[in-house]
């Protein structure tokens, strides 16, 4: 039997990419810059636009960098190699990186005499990704042990490489901008299946309402939604 390892939902496990990381990338930090001057009593609203925009850009930086840092701490953590660690530190995760860090992940699971199949770039989110799926047995091993030596294979060449690739905010971008079409079609039939939702939502609330739901009417949205493209 194999195993399907997903890059496109991380949890924090053999298969997983450290969702710590995916939830910094979410959660954006504010800050101003150390620029800005101080607004006088007299700021017309145009000029507090202007304000607005400059903290914002800021906050998308220091999330992203926090997001980076809390990475780079749970991979000392888990014991990642030099390569993946100086992959981290650039801080900004390039598609051959990635590949060449799951490549060293793959070599290590078939070095274990752990079968990998199906290890193939596909496209399904945007961007490009690599799917691969390894045996959850070996002869010789328990389960937990293989688990164990997987496990081992991917904290050290290349979870958090894999976690930081996925969500960076060209990924994300790349996400949200496949999803816009489907958007109009999962709001209907979340309201068809009794959800109610109000006020501008983003992608990522929309995947996680839908998955809810899912749950509890049987009813993808998701997939209802790209299955009416």
């Amino acid at each position: 039997m194999t195993r399907l390892t997903t890059t496109a939902r991380p949890r924090r496990s053999a298969r997983t990419v450290a969702s710590l990381t995916f939830v910094a990338a979410l959660a954006l930090a504010g800050c101003g810059g150390e620029d800005a001057a101080e607004p006088d009593t007299n700021d017309t609203d145009a000029d507090a636009d202007v304000a607005q925009e400059t903290d914002d850009q800021p906050a998308e930086a220091s999330g992203w960098e926090s997001a980076v840092a809390e990475a780079m701490e749970r991979a000392r953590e888990d014991g990642a190699d030099d390569e993946q660690l100086e992959i981290l530190e650039r801080g900004e995760v390039t598609f051959e990186e990635y590949e060449a860090a799951v490549g060293r992940t793959i070599a290590c699971l078939r070095e274990e005499g752990i079968e990998v199949v199906d290890d193939e770039v596909v496209d399904l989110r945007g961007f490009p990704e690599i799917y691969y799926s390894y045996a959850d047995a070996t002869d010789g091993r328990s389960d937990e042990e293989t688990d164990e030596i997987s496990q081992a294979c991917l904290r050290r060449h290349s979870l958090h490489v894999e976690s930081l690739y996925r969500t960076s905010p060209q990924a994300e971008a790349a996400q949200d901008e496949q999803f816009a079409p489907r958007r109009d079609a999962v709001l209907e039939c979340l309201r068809d299946n009794g959800v109610t939702i109000e006020g501008d939502v983003s992608r990522q609330e929309l995947e996680s309402i839908s998955a809810g739901s899912m749950s509890e009417t049987g009813v993808n949205c998701l997939e209802e939604a790209e299955a009416g493209d």
